[in-house]
């Protein structure tokens, strides 16, 4: 497959194109870590979403996760979203070093140690699947079978005509 540039940081479409999640509002209360979402297990899967962005999707159709490369949705991405998942558990050891009091270090230190476990990530991406704007609707994926993906852009078939890589329109080939 073509690939992009690093998916986390650029997109070669409008990222607008591809359903974002929505960040829920602030958590509130003593179980709110820093950056506002909750110190739970569905916490840390509206954190893992807002870090991913549009670029991790769930497909319900065939039941994996799809990640935009840049140029193409690369399906069966399991081993991504469980990498983004253990990455978004580990920033949470920055985050604590980063609190000044001391309380509120211990407490995000002992959620960030828990949420590196392998029943946290599977949970967390789990729970990330019913948030709003990650699953993508069925028979969306390749929905057109005239368009294939090439290192160029994105190849019409039916017309011929070229266009740039777009991760709206869910293209895994």
């Amino acid at each position: 497959t073509a690939r992009g540039g690093d998916p986390r940081t650029s997109f070669e479409a409008d990222p607008a194109s591809v359903p974002t999640p929505t960040p829920p509002p602030a958590s509130v209360g003593p179980h709110a870590g820093p950056d506002g979402y909750a110190l739970t297990d569905l916490g840390n899967a509206e954190r893992l979403m807002a870090r991913a962005g549009a670029r991790l999707v769930w497909n319900p159709a065939t039941e994996t996760w799809m990640w935009w490369n840049g140029s193409l949705w690369e399906p069966s991405a399991g081993h991504r979203a469980e990498r983004e998942a253990s990455e978004m558990a580990r920033r949470l050891w920055a985050d604590a070093l980063a609190l000044a009091g001391e309380e509120d270090r211990r407490t995000l230190r002992r959620h960030a140690s828990r949420s590196e476990g392998r029943r946290a990530i599977t949970d967390a991406l789990a729970l990330a699947r019913s948030l709003d704007g990650v699953r993508v609707e069925p028979g969306a994926v390749d929905a057109d079978p005239a368009l294939i993906v090439v290192n160029s852009g994105v190849v019409d078939l039916a017309s011929g005509t070229i266009s740039r890589h777009d991760p709206g329109r869910l293209l895994t080939r």
